[in-house]
């Protein structure tokens, strides 16, 4: 979409690691997230999108990252409100659909700035369960 190019696509960690997340929740929480960085990044002169896996010895972490504008707006938590849309009309659904499929099965989601100033990350952090 968009004319987006991947860029990275990291993973750092035990991948033996497993989740009680069914992939076919992650694969639509994926294409929201996905949808969403690239509209971010329509007007934007660079348009990467970056994936980050992460298993530590009690989770697992999914960064999806882009460079577009960023999150506009001083609390991300409103990103996630049923009733906020940065689209002009129908939105305000996929983050917060995706926050409740997430939490379901115990998982948390957040939004911030990239630090360098381009875009913005969302970061999936689940439980791990080691493979024995």
């Amino acid at each position: 979409q968009h004319e987006v190019k991947t860029s990275q696509m990291t993973i750092f960690g035990d991948y033996r690691q497993l989740t009680l997340f069914p992939p076919t929740q992650l694969a639509a929480t994926l294409e929201e997230l996905v949808t969403n960085a690239c509209r971010a990044m329509a007007e934007a002169t660079v348009r990467n999108l970056s994936f980050r896996l992460e298993y530590t010895s009690d989770q697992v972490l999914l960064d999806v990252s882009d460079t577009g504008a960023g999150i506009g707006v001083n609390d991300s938590e409103l990103l996630f409100s049923r009733q906020y849309s940065t689209k002009s009309q129908d939105g305000g659904f996929g983050l917060f659909h995706a926050r409740q499929r997430i939490e379901r099965f115990g998982g948390k989601i957040r939004i911030f700035n990239n630090a360098d100033g381009r875009g913005a990350t969302v970061r999936l952090t689940f439980k791990g369960i080691p493979r024995e």
